[in-house]
């Protein structure tokens, strides 16, 4: 017996029918494009915007300790890429300190920097909730 024999039918269509909304996400997105000067969105397949996608949605429940894993994972991903120490090498001198002024974010997939619309859509996140 398949592993698929298991699932009841009507679960099986609500996963086809999240997977069908997540594709024409990504469809609609790579046709119109992230709009930023790097044209970040030519750096990853479909499949790959797709099993993103799904894989956030598969980690977004809670569970018994009423802990939510996708914000963990996001929370995650976000702390790495945020410049807030309070010091920052001056761009004069490669060793003298200087304090920090504004903090920065660049958003990373697989280690190639992307924009931030195209982080959205890869983490199912809305651009406001970032800005905050």
């Amino acid at each position: 017996m398949s592993a698929s024999s298991f699932v009841p039918q009507d679960h099986q269509s609500a996963d086809d029918d999240i997977r069908q909304k997540d594709e024409k996400t990504v469809d609609d997105f790579l046709s119109v494009g992230c709009g930023c000067q790097r044209q970040c969105h030519k750096n990853f397949t479909r499949d790959t915007f797709v099993l993103s996608r799904l894989g956030c949605k598969a980690m977004d429940y809670y569970d018994d300790d009423h802990v939510n894993h996708f914000h963990i994972m996001l929370l995650g991903s976000l702390y790495t890429q945020v410049c807030d120490s309070q010091q920052v090498l001056g761009q004069q001198s490669k060793h003298k300190e200087t304090d920090r002024v504004l903090t920065r974010f660049q958003p990373y997939f697989r280690g190639i920097p992307m924009c931030q619309k195209h982080f959205c859509l890869h983490f199912i996140a809305v651009r406001k909730s970032l800005k905050q």
